[in-house]
């Protein structure tokens, strides 16, 4: 019975990587495996002292108000064990019951005769955060001391390994946030695909070409061409693309989809290989190995004006007419599109060569096609 109590405690444990929600099995467990009421935990981040608490759920007010106080008493003694850490001992353990905090090696023995009620912690610290595991022991029926300290030493390195999980976890979620965003800014569509050849990842103009097309379309994760054939080239495309990733290839594949109905945009399609760097925590299958990018030909990479006025300067009006002339549009057709004189375009055209130092309208030109192509806010087709 202890064994597989053991054994869901620190499947519970692990669990908390993905889900912190699973925290109060967790806290039931760990009270139930020690013999004692109930059990609670504090989480405080040392790099801003922010602090997590949680306990089991159906406490009354006022055992509620034993662990606010019993973690409140703590507070004065935290500046100690950080000073401790910092001078060459970390990885200490520490026992806490409501006086000063004793490292375990001094004052395990007091573990043997927690008092009926009594509060009794555990801190440690892992990384950037101070762990501390408070039980309360039952008023009706003495704690197992020698239980409390043989759950401590066989959970602590759980908990280590968890949470070294966790900060991988949270390291990874942050790049993909940082990535997505920045994919969402570019003014081409991408598919990216797992080593199932499914479609894990599609960015915001990729889902807009193809909600516009019948060309080609995402179901379910698949990728389907308009018919048996052209889905059978789409995929056999992407799985050799996979095949280049495992293998470290950089080997393209292009193909062009068009044919549709009479008012789909001719898709070109260039499939890219990729490898995977961080496999270590997933299964062989579920790294990103393969990208689709989209083009169309009734779009443009057109500069996005946004960008014009936060590089150079310039206003809406002259970032429109720069756009413009990066397009290969003249003076005249601006003017004519917009509704001004020619005098209020070469005014503005003054401007913008004064802000971009250049001279000539070519020169201005050449300078603006090697400005990176941006997607606006809204997607435009």
């Amino acid at each position: 019975m202890r064994v597989r109590l053991f054994n869901r405690l620190i499947k519970e444990i692990y669990s908390l990587c993905l889900n912190n929600g699973k925290l109060q099995a967790v806290l039931r467990d760990l009270a139930s495996y020690c013999n004692c009421k109930s059990a609670a935990i504090e989480v405080i981040n040392l790099s801003n002292m922010h602090a997590f608490c949680q306990w089991c759920d159906g406490l009354g007010e006022s055992e509620t108000y034993r662990y606010v106080n019993f973690f409140a008493g703590f507070k004065p003694w935290l500046p100690g064990i950080l000073r401790i850490e910092e001078s060459g001992c970390g990885g200490e353990i520490y026992l806490y019951r409501g006086d000063e905090p004793v490292r375990i090696e001094a004052g395990g023995t007091q573990w043997l005769t927690p008092a009926p009620g009594e509060l009794v912690g555990i801190l440690f610290r892992e990384g950037d955060f101070l762990i501390h595991f408070v039980i309360m022991a039952d008023e009706d029926r003495s704690a197992d001391g020698s239980t409390i300290l043989q759950a401590v030493s066989l959970i602590f390195p759980h908990v280590n390994e968890a949470f070294r999980i966790f900060h991988e976890l949270e390291t990874l979620r942050n790049y993909s946030k940082g990535f997505e965003q920045t994919m969402d800014h570019l003014s081409s569509g991408i598919l990216l695909f797992d080593g199932e050849s499914r479609v894990c990842y599609q960015n915001r103009q990729a889902h807009h070409d193809l909600a516009s097309t019948s060309l080609c379309s995402v179901v379910a994760g698949q990728l389907y061409g308009a018919s048996p054939e052209s889905t059978r080239r789409l995929r056999d495309m992407v799985v050799q693309a996979i095949e280049h990733g495992r293998l470290g290839r950089k080997k393209l594949g292009m193909m062009t989809l068009q044919h549709g109905f009479s008012e789909d945009p001719q898709l070109a399609l260039v499939a890219i290989p990729l490898h995977p760097d961080v496999l270590s925590m997933l299964e062989e299958r579920m790294g990103i190995y393969a990208a689709i990018l989209i083009g169309r030909t009734d779009r443009n990479s057109r500069i996005n004006p946004e960008v014009l006025q936060l590089l150079y300067g310039l206003t809406q009006s002259e970032a429109r007419l720069a756009v413009c002339l990066a397009d290969g549009r003249t003076l005249d057709q601006y003017c004519t599109d917009h509704g001004i004189r020619l005098s209020t375009a070469r005014g503005y055209l003054k401007l913008i060569f004064q802000k971009t130092d250049t001279k000539r309208q070519a020169e201005l030109v050449a300078l603006l096609r090697g400005v990176p192509v941006v997607a606006s806010h809204q997607v435009c087709p």
